[in-house]
């Protein structure tokens, strides 16, 4: 099983704020607090996401994602 990409803020809700749309890819502006700058067109499949935030580390193969 590939190891899903778990959103903290779900896609769908990031999609509301969606000024752009192409081909199903939706992207949003965001502003970057360390360099105070604005970044442009990020797409919400690539932002806030974690690694392994509902991933069950104390079992085997693809039961580690049931949460999923």
């Amino acid at each position: 099983m590939k190891k899903p990409h778990q959103h903290f803020i779900p896609q769908t809700y990031l999609r509301k704020f969606a000024h752009t749309i192409t081909d199903n890819t939706y992207f949003v502006d965001g502003f970057n607090k360390l360099d105070s700058k604005i970044v442009e067109d990020l797409s919400v499949k690539d932002i806030c996401v974690e690694k392994d935030i509902y991933t069950l580390k104390n079992l085997e193969g693809d039961q580690k994602y049931n949460i999923e």
